[in-house]
């Protein structure tokens, strides 16, 4: 599994953050070779001083985690652009 942790701020619309995600997932599996599912939003899983934790999961070839990973993080940051979307201070983290 490829689990990338993404922390949004308290005021953010959490589903206007599933959307880019969701898209971001879907973008890098058609891409690669690597993901075997769909990019699953498991939801809030933790709740910092600034932010809350989102965590998304990703069936890949075995060894080949690390890698799908990096790549959801980067399509994570282009859809966010795209939306607009503001992570804390802290960013993108996995």
């Amino acid at each position: 599994m490829a689990v990338v942790l993404v922390d949004v701020p308290y005021a953010a619309d959490l589903r206007s953050v599933f959307a880019p995600l969701s898209a971001a997932g879907e973008e890098v599996r058609s891409e690669n070779p690597d993901v075997l599912q769909q990019t699953q939003i498991d939801g809030i899983t933790d709740f910092g001083g600034t932010a809350m934790t989102v965590r998304t999961s990703t069936r890949v070839m075995a060894g080949r985690h690390e890698a799908v990973a990096a790549a959801l993080r980067l399509a994570i940051k282009e859809a966010f652009d795209v939306h607009a979307m503001r992570t804390p201070r802290k960013g993108l983290v996995a």
